[in-house]
């Protein structure tokens, strides 16, 4: 997975991901941004699903949710979860890959203590 963090022109990180994890950058940009205690709490989580204490983790954010399992990490954006996405068919698919992403735990984890790093 790649990724880079910037900063946009006024001064907030932005995190950058390749597209076809662009919802992963979104979920981090608009649900997590510099909230440490957030980053603190999924660090946490991952260890549990390391540790196989826990099958899966989600976290319902405002645009955004989050599902974490003991193999993969995947951000699904909450309009995709309304019945008027059915309505648009197959010509929206280009915006389900825009606002669905996956990877592996161990990629996300080092996703979010990069991130926890940048924002520091």
């Amino acid at each position: 997975m790649e990724y880079r963090f910037q900063r946009d022109y006024l001064g907030n990180p932005v995190a950058k991901l390749s597209s076809e994890h662009e919802a992963l950058g979104r979920w981090l940009n608009d649900e997590v941004a510099t909230n440490t205690g957030l980053i603190e709490r999924l660090l946490a989580i991952i260890s549990d699903l390391e540790a196989r204490n826990k099958l899966e983790f989600q976290l319902e954010g405002h645009d955004f949710n989050i599902t974490l399992t003991r193999d993969s990490a995947e951000a699904s954006a909450r309009l995709l979860e309304t019945e008027m996405m059915d309505d648009f068919g197959e010509d929206m698919d280009y915006y389900d890959s825009e606002s669905s992403g996956q990877c592996g735990l161990d990629d996300f984890k080092h996703l979010l203590l990069a991130w926890q790093d940048y924002i520091a």
